[in-house]
């Protein structure tokens, strides 16, 4: 990931006179993804979208202003200013970021109640650490996880060897492009976080888009 991800994640976070604000990486990355898809809002409205208290959007949105990544207004609420926008589409030019998928008709591919997806642009070029990117999943809240590979527009599904099957053997592969609606190129890499809650898998992919260097 870019590494001014990794450097704001890691200002926002910091405690200060010893205490750390009740915020993870997961409300970092969604505060600037919210307020650059929805922004201006007001702090209570950016609290809901969080699942955070109001002194903890507090605590971020004065952060994130400190970094000269937001503005705040009366009227209007918390906004990007050029340079918080700069950084969120560098973000959107390496990641589509986590998104819900409903896995309620697979049955292979179902390994916990809920389940989200991240996608990495171009990541498969190399060799790929399966085993890595699924401890580290499971390491920042999920469950289980996979890791996939688009080839040859076909969705390989990978071992930790970096061999894997594809569409033509597991069928749920194919049913699984489909319903998570986003255009994917030879060489993406797909993560599948699976969890009890969908804040759960959302926040572990989160959390593994800040820290990655895959």
């Amino acid at each position: 990931m870019p590494r001014v991800t990794f450097e704001i994640v890691t200002y926002v976070l910091t405690p200060r006179r010893g205490v750390k604000p009740s915020l993870n990486e997961s409300h970092v990355l969604k505060a600037l993804l919210t307020l650059y898809h929805k922004g201006p809002m007001g702090r209570q409205f950016l609290s809901r979208v969080l699942s955070v208290g109001e002194a903890s959007a507090r605590t971020l949105i004065r952060r994130l202003k400190e970094l000269e990544l937001v503005e705040v207004t009366q009227a209007g609420g918390a906004y990007l200013t050029r340079k918080g926008m700069d950084v969120v589409e560098k973000f959107l030019e390496a990641v589509i970021p986590p998104k819900q998928i409903d896995t309620s008709c697979f049955n292979y591919l179902k390994l916990s109640k809920e389940a989200c997806f991240a996608i990495l642009k171009g990541k498969c070029r190399d060799k790929v650490n399966v085993l890595k990117i699924r401890d580290s999943l499971i390491r920042y809240g999920a469950n289980a996880a996979l890791v996939m590979c688009v080839r040859r527009n076909k969705i390989i599904l990978l071992s930790p060897g970096n061999k894997g099957v594809d569409e033509n053997t597991i069928e749920e592969l194919r049913l699984f492009k489909e319903k998570i609606h986003v255009t994917l190129n030879d060489n993406d890499l797909i993560l599948v976080s699976f969890a009890n809650s969908f804040s759960e898998c959302e926040s572990s992919l989160y959390r593994f888009l800040t820290y990655s260097d895959c």
